[in-house]
């Protein structure tokens, strides 16, 4: 497949928004970047057939769920939280619908009388969920955006709802509001909310886009004709009266709508695309059911083995004054100009979008990172504390915890949890006891082991541990890497340039050189564990930068006054 502009007509990309955050000293004020770039792979490559017959599929974080022609509903074991997998059968949920749509932790579906339900009780243990919630209104159609968990439908009057009240810990929020326009179907997903009405014409709701799980402003219509659509992260799937497959690419926050319909081989009576994962699942005429194979997931993607399109292609604001940010399997986190702790919501888990809103964190800190369930964090007085308890179901926590080290910095690695840190005196700390394995876990560990140099800044995470020296100097840590050689590592080895601030990603390090010059060294691999390749200069200046460990997202926090 080949990448082209976003302003050709003929394209075969996606762009998506991956989290890279930064923060820019512009006067007063400071302003919060994010990073984002293009990839291939967002239509797959070939149709799978999948055992069983349905009538529609629906595809979110909570699995790959179907109704048959008589209404009877089936879960699809193994693929909660595993979209890129078949898995191994189907297991028959009691109720009937007549069409579902899937999010995070929830399901929403309609019955042949359009009365409305909710799936509750969908967990990890119980993935099919424990019963069902009859909600107030009358829809024939339903769509979650399994990113936000917001809900759209219509009515058999084609008349447009939208679900109010949803919060990252009320799945069913408290009312219903009625939107302008008339559509027989809508899908809501990170692209925003399309739909499509009785003569087949395509609609997008203008300031819905990215994710950002608003009401939206108007309708725009798009070129082309389809009966179905679905929303995915930078592309749109549909099915037009003849049951032939076309996807909308070139999508961006500039292009909201796109710049064109390709099509897609095959035929299909419903279609179903993850809105954060873009995996898609179809139904044909006949009932047979399919998934697409070769879908590159905006939160799996390609392994960063230094190919230049994942560091990025230009930097977006995101609204916040800020003196520090930093990205992790728990979230965006910022310190803010005032002190105050703040997450940003619906980036818990791979931190692939936006998010939605800040959220107020008790406390405050002058440095923070982010681990998978965990943030560390040091304080004016150099005191380190740990946050645990953090979900997607509760965003900000449950309370900090004193560490007993003092601390000037410190690092987490996404992946893995380990923690790293430097002191007042610039003595190197590694957090001992920490434990994050499936059925165990010790996030708080049980004591901090020295190790041996001097250092300024550290930072742990797949490509291993890097570290400042007070003179600027560069160092890795040998033996420290993801691939199997976790621990305090054997030695350092200085590696060549000067930098202020680094941070470690998976595949790759980011770094803020002394005179705020982003620079990134590729050519990480499990066996060129440090890289003997030039760094690339990224044009924007940052004062400090970091990249979660796991998935290579890469934010910068930019202070008036820069502490090194």
């Amino acid at each position: 497949m080949r990448t082209t502009k976003a302003c050709e007509t003929d394209v075969f990309a996606s762009n998506y928004s991956v989290f890279a955050m930064g923060v820019l000293a512009s006067a007063a004020l400071l302003l919060i970047l994010t990073r984002f770039y293009e990839v291939d792979g967002a239509s797959g490559t070939k149709w799978a057939e999948v055992s069983g017959r349905l009538q529609s599929v629906g595809i979110g974080d909570s699995g790959v769920w179907g109704v048959t022609a008589n209404s009877a509903i089936f879960f699809r074991r193994g693929t909660q939280y595993h979209l890129d997998t078949a898995g191994p059968s189907w297991v028959q949920v009691p109720g009937q619908l007549s069409q579902l749509s899937v999010g995070h932790g929830v399901l929403w579906g309609v019955n042949v009388l359009f009365f409305i339900f909710v799936r509750r009780g969908i967990t990890t243990l119980t993935p099919e969920g424990t019963h069902w919630e009859r909600i107030s209104g009358s829809l024939k159609q339903i769509s979650v955006n399994t990113h936000t968990n917001e809900v759209w439908g219509v009515n058999s009057n084609n008349v447009i709802y939208r679900r109010q009240g949803i919060t990252s810990t009320n799945y069913v929020g408290t009312s219903w509001q009625q939107l302008d326009g008339s559509l027989t179907s809508v899908s809501a997903g990170h692209a925003g909310v399309w739909g499509t009405n009785s003569a087949n014409a395509i609609y997008y709701r203008v300031g819905t886009g990215n994710g950002i799980g608003t009401a939206g402003d108007s309708w725009v219509q798009v070129p082309g004709s389809l009966v179905r659509i679905s929303v995915g992260i930078g592309i749109i799937w549909g099915i037009n009266g003849g049951g032939l497959i076309f996807i909308r690419l070139g999508i961006t926050v500039s292009n909201p709508t796109g710049v064109g319909w390709n099509r897609i081989p095959g035929q299909l009576a419903h279609i179903s695309v993850n809105p954060t994962t873009n995996h898609v699942w179809g139904v044909n005429s006949g009932g047979v059911i399919y998934r697409r194979h070769g879908v590159v997931s905006p939160i799996h993607g390609h392994p960063v083995t230094g190919n230049l399109p994942h560091l990025g292609t230009n930097w977006r604001n995101i609204p916040l004054t800020a003196i520090h940010v930093d990205v992790g399997a728990a979230g965006v986190w910022v310190i803010g100009s005032n002190g105050n702790i703040y997450v940003r919501s619906y980036t818990q888990g791979p931190a692939d979008v936006d998010g939605v809103s800040w959220l107020l964190v008790g406390g405050r800190l002058i440095q923070l990172s982010v681990g998978k369930g965990v943030v560390w964090g040091v304080n004016s007085g150099f005191n380190t504390f740990i946050r645990i308890g953090i979900t997607r179901d509760a965003p900000t926590g449950t309370g900090w915890t004193n560490a007993g080290r003092q601390l000037q910095q410190i690092s987490v690695n996404s992946e893995t949890n380990e923690v790293w840190g430097v002191s007042p005196s610039n003595e190197i700390f590694r957090r001992t006891g920490i434990v994050s394995t499936c059925g165990h876990s010790n996030l708080f560990g049980t004591g901090w082991e020295r190790v041996e140099g001097q250092l300024k800044v550290v930072s742990t995470g797949g490509a291993g541990v890097w570290g400042v020296s007070p003179t600027n100097a560069i160092f890795y840590r040998l033996d420290t890497n993801n691939y199997g050689q976790l621990g305090s590592g054997t030695s350092w080895v200085h590696v060549p340039g000067s930098l202020a601030w680094i941070s470690s990603g998976d595949g790759y390090v980011w770094g803020v050189a002394p005179d705020f010059t982003i620079f990134v060294r590729i050519g990480i691999t499990a066996c060129v564990t440090y890289a003997h390749r030039n760094g690339v200069g990224i044009p924007r200046s940052l004062c400090s930068i970091q990249c979660e460990p796991s998935k290579g997202h890469v934010d910068g926090g930019t202070q008036t006054q820069c502490m090194y």
